[in-house]
């Protein structure tokens, strides 16, 4: 599968600066913002490095989480979620298994 290139800024105290680095860098207490490019379509992936980090990749039609995520609140609202637990990088999102949907995702 290609994963395209990874385009990151870095918000950090107000300031944004853009950075070149791998995805799978640890940036301590920062919000990494990258566009992603997964099978020739462009995605926003979104980092926020917390006790494990919090992952979200969003797409035009709706998003992946990780389990930080919550099912109900995405039910409540409408949204098309799919939730994978255990992961730490946009690649492992990738990689593992869509554990819930919410019902719009069905």
């Amino acid at each position: 599968m290609k994963r395209g290139v990874f385009i990151d800024v870095v918000f950090v105290s107000g300031m944004v600066s853009g950075m070149a680095s791998k995805e799978s860098e640890r940036v301590p207490n920062e919000v990494l913002i990258q566009q992603l490019e997964i099978d020739g379509r462009a995605f926003l992936g979104v980092r926020i490095e917390l006790g494990a980090p919090l992952l979200l990749i969003k797409g035009v039609r709706g998003y992946l989480g990780c389990g930080y995520f919550s099912l109900d609140a995405a039910n409540n609202v409408g949204d098309a979620l799919a939730i994978v637990r255990g992961v730490f990088s946009f690649d492992d999102m990738l990689d593992a298994e869509v554990k819930e949907v919410s019902q719009k995702a069905k």
